[in-house]
Parts: C-alpha cells; sequence; structure tokens
C-alpha cells in the first residue's frame, strides 16, 4: 500500500463527517456562551501544522530543469497531507463550539440533535465537551444509526491548556474507523488514526500520527504507519516516517520502511531511507538503503543508493572481498561532505 493512499483515505472519511457536521439544527448563528470561554482548549491550527522548509525556490528550480532533491518534494507533499488531516478535525471542533449546545452546565457542554442532520445520512451525530477537575479538556464525538438509541465514540481526545497561553499546551486526538464503519455503511476505511501533540510555547513543537491496521477499500490489507514530527525552536527540524506494509505489490509479503528526513534552519537537510523485509531478504540483502542531501537552495547536492547483504548467506562474497554495503555506482551523484547530518 503507498502512503498517498493511506492517507487520501484519511482525507475521504474526514471529509464525509465534517458535511455530515453542519450542525445547522443545533442552533442559529449565536455564539455559545459556553464557547467563548472554552475556544481557547481548542489547540491552535497553526501551532499543529508539521512545516517543512519553504518551497517556492524549489518550484522555480523545477522549472528551470534544476535537481531539486527528490525526497525534499516527497516531504513537502507528505506534510501537507498530513496538515490537511489535522485541520479536518480542528476546524470541525472549530464550528462546532460556536453553536448554542443543546445542554450544558459549568463543566459539560453536549450537542446532539435528535434526527439525522440530512434525509441521507444513516447516523445521528453527538459531540460532547467536558472540562476536567484538573484543568484538561475532553472531547467525544459520537454516532449512532437514526433508528437506534446506542451511540459509538468515533474521535475522542484530550487537552491540557498551557497556563497563561491560548490555544497552547499538550493533547491527544483519536479517530476509529473500525467504530465508525460499525453504525455507518458509507464508512469504508478501517483502523486508527491518534495524533498526539505538544505545542508548549516553551518547547520544541512535537506532533505524532500513528495509524493501526488501516486500509482503505481497495487495499488488500492493512497497514501500520508512525510520523514524528519535531519543529525545534531555532527553526530546524525533522519529520520521521516509518511504515509496515507491501512495497513491493508483485508478492504478498511486508516490508518495514523508513524515512527519517531532517533539515537545518536554513533549509539544507538530508533524507536517509530504508528499507527491509521478506522480499529484500529473499533477494539476498538486510536492507536497501537511499541518502539524499540538498542546499538551502533545495538543489541536490548527494545522492546515494546502498544495498545491504547478509554476510551468512553469501560466505563467497566474504571471500572475494565485495563491499558490504554495497554501492550503486551508477546512481552516486555530489559530495557527501555537503551533507549536514553525515552520509558515510
Amino acid at each position: 500500500m503507498k502512503r498517498k493512499q493511506l492517507l487520501m483515505g484519511v482525507l475521504l472519511c474526514l471529509a464525509g463527517w465534517m458535511s455530515i457536521l453542519g450542525f445547522s439544527g443545533c442552533g442559529g448563528d449565536e455564539e455559545s456562551s459556553v464557547a467563548g470561554e472554552w475556544l481557547d482548549a481548542v489547540p491552535d491550527w497553526e501551532q499543529l501544522r508539521i512545516e517543512v522548509p519553504e518551497a517556492a525556490q524549489a518550484a522555480r528550480l523545477r522549472g528551470a530543469q534544476a535537481p531539486v532533491a527528490t525526497f525534499y518534494m516527497e516531504t513537502a507533499r507528505m506534510a501537507r497531507e498530513l496538515n490537511a488531516i489535522v485541520y479536518g478535525f480542528l476546524a470541525f471542533i472549530d464550528d462546532i463550539v460556536r453553536y448554542p449546545p443543546t445542554e450544558s452546565d459549568d463543566n459539560r457542554a453536549v450537542w446532539a440533535p435528535e434526527e439525522p442532520l440530512t434525509g441521507l445520512d444513516a447516523t445521528v451525530p453527538r459531540f460532547t465537551l467536558t472540562h476536567r477537575d484538573d484543568g484538561a479538556f475532553d472531547y467525544a464525538f459520537e454516532l449512532r444509526p437514526k433508528e437506534e438509541s446506542d451511540y459509538v465514540t468515533v474521535w475522542e481526545g484530550t487537552m491540557t491548556p498551557e497556563d497563561g497561553m491560548a490555544r497552547r499546551g499538550q493533547g491527544q486526538m483519536a479517530l476509529d474507523f473500525d467504530m465508525a464503519a460499525s453504525v455507518d455503511p458509507t464508512v469504508l476505511e478501517q483502523g486508527r488514526a491518534t495524533v498526539t501533540y505538544d505545542i508548549r510555547s516553551t518547547e520544541d513543537r512535537t506532533i505524532s500520527i500513528v495509524f493501526e491496521d488501516f486500509a482503505t477499500e481497495d487495499d488488500n490489507f492493512p497497514a501500520d504507519a508512525t510520523y514524528d514530527y519535531v519543529d525545534a525552536q531555532d527553526n530546524s527540524g525533522e519529520l520521521r516516517f516509518t511504515a509496515v506494509t507491501d512495497i513491493y505489490p508483485l508478492t504478498s509479503s511486508v516490508e518495514n520502511a523508513e524515512a527519517w528526513t531532517r533539515w537545518q534552519s536554513d533549509g539544507s537537510g538530508q533524507t536517509d531511507a530504508v528499507v527491509s523485509g521478506e522480499d529484500v531478504t529473499a533477494a539476498g540483502f538486510l536492507a536497501a538503503e537511499t541518502i539524499e542531501c540538498w542546499d538551502a537552495d533545495f538543489r541536490r547536492s548527494f545522492y546515494s543508493e546502498y544495498a545491504t547483504w547478509d554476510e551468512e548467506e553469501h560466505p563467497d562474497w566474504v571471500a572475494t572481498g565485495v563491499d558490504n554495503p554495497i554501492e550503486n555506482a551508477e546512481k552516486r551523484s555530489g559530495d557527501p561532505e555537503t551533507c549536514p547530518f553525515g552520509a558515510e
């Protein structure tokens, strides 16, 4: 399964639920009295953005047929897709709490229409926001079939605000496709996604998005994937992607993939990508690795591909002094000394 398929499946499902949650039946345009005080507990979208160094110069270079770093462009694309997932969730929260709740007290507010919001909806939604005694906020989004009374939790999360800082803090949000599919026949995805974040003003921003047993309608089997992002206060950062999935579709075996992209405050950076697993082992190797580095203008400064082989499986290679790992000399270009985090 490709990373893009995994992410697009999440985006499509989010888009469907957001259209369900217009909440026109929950109240008028008047803002909720609860919302005015509690909006600061909703994470700031701008602080949950995964920011990769500016790509404007890369676009110009690409137009001039310059060697723009491939992994830089892939990292930027990945960041855009992940941002869309987080934004979709937070946009929903921002919109819903601006309407008057159907019930509320000093510590809890509930938005719960009695019927589906449109004639085509198979489910009825409910959103609950709770202010805990320890100062944190919990939220839950539930669905129930329109002819039944029992809800299932589809989204849930928590936010611990930073003292004196609006919409900053630590928290987590989780999305359960399996539970959604159990009550909504239009949900064709399976698995779970969890976003964990620390966006306190005094710390490096960290965001982790984990997909578990995730698959779209077209996938033959589920995949696990993790995206870990760090934005340091000096504007350097990193985005690490790991996945367990079928990279080589000619067989049904599963591979382990990792791409670790790091950049400095001026935008220069590098990606170290490694693939291992059954298909790689069957070819007589332990892992296949690619290293790519780029300068502050995102132009490729070094590129190399390696294959690490199993010495126990190839004693004849050991005897003849074959390099380990083996580098693909035809693909090598540039100077490894330009890599900001070391290439050899």
